[in-house]
């Protein structure tokens, strides 16, 4: 390593210019090729878990959607002896609520658990975050509640009458 060290600067006394700087593309490189790899890691990481969010909104909007309208009838009789579309609303909610709650305690228990494999991929925390595992269960418990808003805000807005017709 010194007789390259050497010969950069001798070759530095002759030309300067072009040493200086294959010395500091040297040393782009090597730092560059340095922060590639977590870089790298935190955009897969980001890809999947938004990939993740995404796919847990779909699930939580479709099987709350399909609940909804098999249970349209129940709900359209419940409207017609008296139930108010709130507390319909308020129903729908709190069953996809539910299901939330269940995902995120069975998600964080496994989470905790895997926590020990998982900690060579974590640069700059630890992986008992706090904040994180505090974060991200609201964060999805948010998530899980608009995307029960839709069928929930449907299922209000039926027409008793007219469910009690259609079957």
């Amino acid at each position: 390593m010194w007789q390259d060290v050497r010969y950069a600067f001798r070759g530095l006394r002759r030309t300067p210019m072009f040493t200086a700087i294959a010395i500091g593309s040297a040393a782009l490189g090597i730092g560059a090729c340095t922060l590639i790899l977590p870089r790298m890691t935190w955009a897969v990481s980001a890809v999947a878990g938004a990939t993740g969010l995404l796919l847990a909104t779909l699930g939580v909007y479709g099987v709350i959607s399909f609940t909804v309208v098999r249970r349209r009838r129940e709900l359209g009789i419940r409207l017609a002896v008296g139930a108010k579309p709130g507390e319909i609303l308020v129903m729908i909610l709190r069953q996809g609520g539910g299901l939330a709650i269940s995902g995120i305690v069975l998600g964080s228990a496994v989470a905790l658990g895997i926590t020990r494999f998982t900690a060579s991929l974590l640069y700059g925390i630890s992986p008992f975050d706090p904040i994180t595992f505090s974060i991200v269960p609201i964060v999805l418990l948010l998530v899980a509640v608009m995307a029960c808003l839709t069928p929930a805000r449907a299922a209000s807005r039926l027409d008793p009458v007219e469910v009690l017709r259609s079957e």
